[in-house]
């Protein structure tokens, strides 16, 4: 996984917490991208880094 593309997932994660926060989406859709993002990152070898994102990314 380049280092762009992990800084504009990061980047992405942040405004969907932000925008689930704020009400202007739903969780639904929340999961749609993460799960999406997740399915990319699992074509390299990112499991460490899923774990990251599963235990620091918790929406509720």
């Amino acid at each position: 996984m380049r280092n762009d593309n992990l800084r504009r997932g990061r980047k992405r994660l942040k405004l969907l917490k932000r925008n689930y926060d704020q009400g202007k989406i739903s969780l639904d859709k929340v999961k749609q991208s993460v799960q999406s993002w997740e399915a990319h990152l699992k074509h390299g070898n990112t499991y460490q880094l899923r774990q990251n994102i599963d235990k620091s990314w918790l929406f509720s």
